[in-house]
């Protein structure tokens, strides 16, 4: 009966997080059943990727925000300093938050090829929200509102974000241009200098030519 219970709770958790997905516009989502594999560290696998650091951390307070709401606290979230690769783990289900291109690389899929697999469109999730009854309407209604405004955070947080990395550029280029200019300018010192020193050189010499005689007249009196 407990089993049963977890398996429920497990199943619903799942349908949560790929909500919270969806509202991110996550791509390619897939959860992974592990039930029916000796030794696993959790019941299911959640896997989604982001095209930009920005959209996998706007995809990890989402799936945080929507399991909080209903009651499911993350047990441990790792990775959100990066961007690349998100674990958020609620412990019988583990949420993997890739970016494009680590997700490729890492291919979580091919390595639990034994697990039973199942995508997640959005046109299957807006199905099933439909046919769940009028209950679930009004929840996917009060979805839609929030959307929009989630749109226009997210067009915000990528907007801060390329506006962010064009400074840092741009400040990078600044400063190689003092460094370059100081380093002209120190070299201009150093020539200005040497080319005063072989100037004294040069003036010195004809004195001394010039007193060496007169020692001399001065010895023969």
């Amino acid at each position: 009966m407990a089993n049963k219970k977890l398996e429920s709770s497990s199943d619903e958790l799942v349908q949560i997080i790929i909500d919270a997905l969806h509202e991110k516009k996550a791509n390619d989502i897939v959860s992974l059943d592990l039930r029916n594999i000796k030794d696993t560290v959790a019941n299911f696998f959640v896997i989604a990727h982001g095209d930009s650091n920005t959209q996998v951390n706007a995809l990890h307070h989402s799936v945080v925000h929507f399991a909080k709401d209903t009651g499911h606290q993350p047990y441990k979230v790792e990775g959100t300093e990066n961007g690349e690769w998100i674990i958020v783990d609620f412990v019988d289900v583990v949420v993997h938050i890739f970016h494009r291109d680590k997700r490729d690389f890492y291919q979580l899929e091919e390595l639990w090829n034994d697990a039973k697999s199942k995508k997640h469109t959005a046109q299957a999730a807006k199905a099933e929200a439909e046919k769940t009854g009028k209950g679930k309407r009004v929840s996917v209604k009060k979805t839609t509102t929030v959307k929009k405004a989630d749109k226009i955070d997210f067009a915000l947080e990528e907007k801060l974000f390329a506006d962010k990395e064009a400074t840092k550029k741009a400040t990078a280029k600044i400063n190689t241009a003092k460094k370059i200019a100081a380093k002209k300018l120190v070299a201009s010192d150093l020539k200005k200098k040497s080319g005063d020193t072989k100037g004294t050189t040069k003036k010195a010499a004809p004195k001394a030519a010039v007193k060496a005689p007169v020692a001399k007249k001065a010895t023969k009196k």
